[in-house]
């Protein structure tokens, strides 16, 4: 049974991980990358997470070489047995082709996670096309612009992921907020989480790695270890 109310995504392909935490999330974002690196097949994984987890939410991707393909990509996607315009959403990334096919099958019941969003204007572009959700990717991005930076300003009010955010948060809020969602992605740090959160965002995908690291703090364990200490005196 996985839990709706939650905004929480577990960015992954690995099965297990799906299982082992079903009671917390939502649903389950994934990417070629992921597929690639891990040796997970694709068609295999679909169909025993659609088959296994009926209720959960399944972001997978839709990408070719160019628009054409992409759409023709979309249309077989959309008749496999395992689709459910509702459990089943389309990841594509921002480009104003990919835009014209959101705007062309939303209308059709398909729902889009427009991602690679690293502006606001993306996110603007993407929702007025129809998308169910926009994702910026704000750990990427701050990394990205922080490259060369000596002093590394993740974490503060300007970290760049955190302006990102908020600023792709407060275009869909005041004009999108009935009919499209954000969604932060790429939370590669703990500044990266509690900045989501602060935000109040509407969706969250983070890997199992992260989501298992940042539930742990040494003064929680420290504490737990005295508890234990003290009921055995």
């Amino acid at each position: 049974m996985t839990n709706t109310l939650s905004n929480l995504f577990l960015d992954t392909v690995d099965i297990n991980y799906i299982r082992k935490y079903k009671w917390l999330i939502r649903g389950v974002t994934t990417t070629p990358t992921f597929f690639k690196k891990s040796g997970v097949d694709y068609k295999t994984f679909v169909e025993n997470l659609r088959k296994e987890f009926r209720s959960i939410e399944l972001h997978i991707e839709a990408l070719a070489e160019n628009s054409e393909e992409t759409e023709n990509y979309l249309k077989e996607l959309i008749k496999k047995d395992w689709f459910e315009p509702n459990k089943v959403i389309i990841k594509i990334p921002v480009t104003m082709d990919n835009l014209k096919i959101i705007f062309k099958y939303s209308k059709e019941g398909i729902k889009f996670n427009a991602h690679l969003i690293f502006n606001s204007s993306q996110a603007y572009l993407a929702a007025s096309a129809g998308a169910t959700y926009v994702c910026p990717l704000i750990g990427r991005y701050a990394d990205e612009i922080l490259k060369d930076d000596v002093n590394k300003l993740r974490g503060g009010k300007n970290d760049p992921g955190k302006i990102l955010l908020t600023d792709v948060i407060d275009v869909i809020k005041d004009r999108f907020a009935d009919s499209t969602k954000v969604m932060a992605s790429s939370i590669r740090s703990l500044s990266d989480f509690e900045n989501s959160i602060k935000e109040n965002v509407d969706f969250i995908t983070i890997s199992p790695k992260n989501l298992e690291l940042f539930i742990q703090h040494e003064f929680t364990a420290a504490g737990i270890q005295r508890f234990l200490e003290d009921m055995s005196k």
